[in-house]
């Protein structure tokens, strides 16, 4: 903050007066000059010594305030220079956050297909749960309805070519009591390990995937992946490393957003954070390698069963995994894109988890091979992708 006396000296008044006095110093030494030379020979025994000492505080006066003057507009230069940086900074800043946000934002179609696809999943979800008994082809119907909505939402959010396939399906969970039926789909797992020795499995039926140009996703097997008991540690906190394969079975156990931008990068991953042995990283990394032309990248976010209290995400049961994988990328080789994307289609998963848990509830997670597709028939219902 600037004094009152800073203010006024380098104000136009002081400027004013400072000059006055200047000029008054000047001609009360051109009028008195020969007065003001004897008086300096003679000292104070000089006639006119007044005319000296007048002289000699008008001129300390006026170079004091000429001197503070400048003093305090160098100060004031020198505050509106670094402010001007300062500025420019955070232009440069904020004009570097410009291209990151357009990179990781929906674009403006987004919105309107997500309306769009909201209400016909919203819909199906309804009249299916109006239903007391509904038929089993009911619930996948909408959960193959919103699953496909996902992955053509998938789609118009990362704007990518036209070209590119994206693709959705779900891993839901099974208790190793249960899991049997999946025991010879199970992929990437320690030699010797029992499936009653794991928490249980994640398993992706046929039925619970879609790309967005329609259909099932033929690029995702019907796999089963372990859930182990114990997680490990992550070692970058001191552990010997994770046991939770990376994407669904992470984000599974630690109900937690995943993520990887390239699939090539996985192998890479479970060497330094994971606790597996090489077999297994190298069946993993084989068998992203084998996908590439489909897989480059995918997310993965639990599923989490409804309910009208809050808890956080650490005390909800999750039912499920959803993934989310594409063939090219556009927004989607960034990760804060990624998660937008998840959270923009929040209430799409707690539909999909709704209809999910009721599907389980009444008739069991659909088996292997199992011929049921969901797929809508001649019903005359509309499918995600017609306008």
């Amino acid at each position: 903050m600037q004094s009152r006396a800073t203010r006024f000296l380098t104000g136009p008044t002081g400027g004013m007066l400072v000059t006055a006095l200047s000029l008054f110093t000047g001609l009360l030494g051109s009028v008195w000059s020969s007065d003001i030379t004897e008086a300096a020979r003679h000292g104070p025994a000089a006639p006119h010594f007044d005319h000296l000492l007048a002289f000699s505080y008008c001129f300390a006066l006026s170079a004091l305030g000429f001197f503070l003057r400048q003093k305090f507009l160098d100060q004031a230069r020198d505050a509106a220079q670094s402010s001007l940086e300062a500025s420019q900074k955070r232009l440069e800043s904020a004009s570097q956050e410009i291209p990151e946000l357009v990179r990781t934002l929906p674009p403006r179609e987004f919105l309107a297909d997500f309306g769009i696809i909201f209400e016909k999943s919203l819909v199906l979800a309804a009249m299916s749960q109006a239903d007391e008994s509904p038929s089993r082809d009911q619930i996948l119907e909408s959960i193959t309805i919103l699953i496909e909505g996902i992955a053509t939402l998938a789609s118009k959010f990362d704007a990518g070519i036209s070209e590119t396939t994206y693709g959705a399906n779900v891993m839901a969970f099974v208790d190793h009591k249960d899991a049997e039926p999946w025991s010879r789909n199970v992929k990437f797992i320690d030699d010797g390990v029992s499936i009653q020795n794991l928490r249980g499995l994640l398993i992706g039926p046929r039925a619970f995937s879609a790309t967005s140009k329609g259909g099932s996703d033929s690029a995702i097997p019907e796999l089963a992946l372990p859930v182990p008991t114990s997680e490990g540690v992550d070692p970058q906190t001191g552990g010997t490393g994770w046991r939770v394969l990376p994407g669904a079975p992470m984000s599974f156990s630690r109900r937690r957003f995943e993520f990887f931008a390239d699939t090539g990068t996985v192998g890479q991953w479970c060497r330094k954070f994971g606790d597996f042995k090489e077999h297994v990283t190298r069946q993993l990394e084989g068998y992203f390698a084998a996908s590439s032309d489909h897989i480059q990248g995918f997310l993965s976010v639990p599923l989490f069963v409804p309910s009208a209290e809050y808890q956080e995400n650490e005390h909800r049961h999750v039912v499920a995994v959803l993934n989310v994988h594409w063939s090219e990328s556009r927004r989607f080789r960034y990760a804060e894109a990624a998660e937008n994307f998840s959270g923009a289609i929040a209430p799409l998963r707690a539909l999909l988890a709704l209809e999910l848990v009721r599907l389980k509830e009444r008739f069991g997670w659909p088996p292997p091979n199992d011929e049921s597709s969901g797929r809508l028939s001649d019903s005359g219902k509309v499918g995600v992708n017609d306008r």
